[in-house]
């Protein structure tokens, strides 16, 4: 209902329902988070059919949007590392991780631990941050060249595999749907390690905006205590799925930009709410 609800507003109001693509608008995801398994609870054999229409649908929706030239709506994140320098690690691929996943005593798995990474139980330390920004930052004409209608890579190993140019154009697409802001300078490794993404500073953030002339950046992609967070100055994380999936607690919100008469800029403001009791969760 929700992904009908906003096709049929897009068509209504075409020039005022903007859509972006974010990291589960990809079959492989829907296929594990129960998507594909909704559709033919549902639809039974024709689900198949309406999925691969769906996936087809979302493979041509945009990366990213700009807001009245100042505001950069992205799904996850910005570009990654240039050069892209491996972190010093055991297999993890260039992202400061091993490739063996690690499971503590209560059988919780911390994400996949590199040497000397010290990571936490959530599966990053933040203060891990260490490869220095871009040399040249990406224009938004640069993103807005970027190819659609692929299918993101699934894996790190999958862009190792892939031709030269074809792995720069997939390594950007991921970023953009799946890297993280965290708190300090420059890049450093993302938890997110079988996807080949970094977690970036409030610096990148910054010579982002700069380059292309903008003022804020709102991404999601995390899970908000509060709905939303300003992970940077000049970023807003923003959630809207209060309880995510029917257990993380956390409320949901919606961001609003609207003229501000002093600053002649968009400024944010957020409305917040909490889960009801008629929520429903679809089991995968």
């Amino acid at each position: 209902e929700v992904i009908l609800a906003l096709l049929a507003l897009k068509l209504r109001f075409p020039k005022a329902v903007r859509l972006n693509r974010g990291n589960h608008e990809a079959v492989k995801l829907n296929l594990l988070y129960g998507f594909a398994q909704e559709l033919y609870n549902r639809y039974g054999p024709e689900g198949e059919r309406l999925f691969n229409a769906f996936s087809e649908a979302f493979r041509w929706l945009p990366l990213a949007h700009v807001v009245n030239s100042e505001v950069f709506v992205v799904h996850g994140g910005l570009p990654g590392p240039d050069p892209r320098l491996a972190f010093n690690d055991s297999g993890g691929g260039g992202t400061g991780y091993d490739a063996v996943k690690q499971v503590d005593e209560t059988g919780r798995s911390g994400g996949r631990k590199g040497g000397g990474q010290h990571l936490s139980l959530l599966g990053y330390n933040p203060d891990n941050v260490s490869l220095p920004p871009r040399n040249a930052e990406l224009t938004l004409e640069q993103i807005a060249a970027l190819p659609r209608y692929l299918e993101p890579a699934g894996d790190f190993g999958a862009l190792e595999r892939l031709p030269v140019e074809e792995a720069e154009v997939q390594r950007l697409i991921v970023d953009l749907l799946w890297a993280d802001p965290r708190g300090k300078t420059g890049y450093g490794p993302s938890y997110r390690v079988q996807n080949g993404c970094y977690i970036f500073g409030p610096d990148v953030t910054d010579a982002f905006l700069r380059r292309n002339g903008l003022r804020l950046v709102v991404r999601s992609h995390e899970v908000k205590v509060n709905g939303y967070e300003w992970t940077h100055p000049s970023l807003i994380s923003v959630f809207s799925a209060a309880n995510y999936l029917g257990h993380a607690r956390n409320k949901g919100a919606i961001l609003k930009l609207e003229r501000s008469h002093v600053s002649g800029h968009l400024e944010p403001s957020f409305i917040t709410y909490e889960a009801s009791e008629r929520t429903t969760y679809a089991s995968a």
